[in-house]
């Protein structure tokens, strides 16, 4: 890892796992933040598994899950009402747990429920199961 300044920003370079030369602005004004930005960036580069578990968080294993599942019910070896719960359920587990970089709670894009023909949707108020 080198690193260098431009004006009053620093850059670096470092190499991947497959030894490509990767140069990229830290953004930093102070060398030792840059400094750590750039060993953050050379670790991720060098082992991209450390870097996929380090991204992993729950809303995108949810998201993961649930497009499985709908992907199962379009096929038809899954109830669609199956997939509703899990998609409430799994917006009750991000909402509560799932915070963004600034730690605010990130929600699961708002859930529709699905509507059948002839029968109308049954809406519960906040706070009540069902």
């Amino acid at each position: 890892m080198r690193l260098f300044k431009r004006g009053d920003v620093w850059y670096c370079w470092f190499f991947d796992n497959a030894g490509r030369r990767i140069k990229r602005t830290t953004q930093c004004t102070d060398r030792r933040a840059a400094e750590a930005r750039a060993r953050e960036w050379e670790r991720d580069a060098a082992d991209p598994a450390h870097a996929a578990r380090k991204a992993a968080s729950l809303g995108k294993a949810l998201r993961t899950m649930l497009d499985a599942e709908q992907s199962d019910a379009t096929a038809g070896r899954r109830s669609e009402g199956t997939v509703d719960c899990y998609k409430v359920k799994a917006g009750h587990w991000v909402r509560l747990l799932e915070t963004d970089a600034k730690g605010d709670h990130v929600p699961l894009p708002p859930h529709e429920p699905r509507r059948t023909p002839g029968r109308p949707v049954r809406r519960h108020p906040p706070g009540r199961g069902g």
